[in-house]
């Protein structure tokens, strides 16, 4: 009887070769998935402050604040106006604060346009000698007019204004 040694099985070299760069391609690409996403990773971290603010927003509907006018002394002569220019980048409001130091009619206007195309210009008359704080709807605008005036034909206006962006 005549031993039969099984058949060796012989891969060519071209296959060995082509199996090799596809073994150094996966291992590259590899190496450039783990860089991506440690780049991500990193992104992430650098957002993640951003990503919180707005997570307060959704629930609250206020990420933070600013006080563009504190406690500012106006005066104003009869039929005239004081007038702030600012500019917002996120939809809020703007709390007008107004405390008359002489008794006067004051009044309290917002004006401003917004890239979308909505122009927004609201006027409330306060009344005479009357502390007043009133809030106006913002929309993102690079141009925000705030004018606190006197509607009093005859006598002078002194008033304590403060503006605060609420976004």
């Amino acid at each position: 009887m005549t031993e039969q040694k099984p058949e060796k099985k012989v891969v060519s070299r071209t296959v060995a070769i082509a199996l090799g760069i596809i073994c150094i391609v996966l291992a590259v690409s590899l190496v450039g998935t783990i860089a991506e996403i440690t780049s991500l990773n990193s992104t992430i971290a650098t957002q993640n402050p951003q990503v919180e603010q707005f997570n307060t927003a959704r629930q609250t509907g206020i990420v933070a604040s600013i006080v563009w006018v504190n406690n500012e002394t106006v005066s104003q002569s009869p039929n005239s106006y004081t007038s702030w220019n600012f500019s917002a980048n996120y939809y809020g409001y703007v709390y007008v604060f107004d405390e008359p130091l002489r008794p006067c009619n004051i009044y309290m206007e917002v004006i401003w346009s917004s890239p979308f195309g909505i122009n927004y210009d609201s006027g409330r008359s306060i009344g005479f000698g009357v502390t007043a704080g009133l809030p106006f709807p913002i929309l993102p605008s690079s141009s925000i007019q705030i004018r606190i005036g006197n509607n009093d034909s005859f006598n002078d206006a002194t008033e304590a204004v403060t503006i605060t962006y609420y976004y």
